[in-house]
């Protein structure tokens, strides 16, 4: 749940609860020329920085179309924090 809560802003596009997986769909931050992407991993039942991976994925709009601008450790690191 905790996960689920710091994700809660964002579409979601798949919980899988028994592997601990979840998938947000493409969620734009920046007046649609920027979109992210959040997978979540929970680890295990502890309530830690540690008890979630996460990866954050990015793509930018060329005016065109969406171009991967991949991972984004960072801000996957402010996720993860507990508080």
């Amino acid at each position: 749940q905790v996960a689920l809560d710091k994700v809660s802003f964002m579409p979601l596009n798949s919980v899988d609860s028994d592997s601990g997986i979840i998938i947000t769909d493409w969620y734009n931050i920046d007046k649609d020329n920027l979109r992210l992407k959040i997978n979540i991993r929970v680890l295990n039942n502890e309530i830690t920085n540690e008890s979630i991976d996460v990866q954050i994925f990015k793509q930018g709009f060329d005016g065109q179309k969406w171009l991967d601008q991949g991972n984004d450790p960072e801000q996957a690191s402010k996720i993860k924090k507990v508080s």
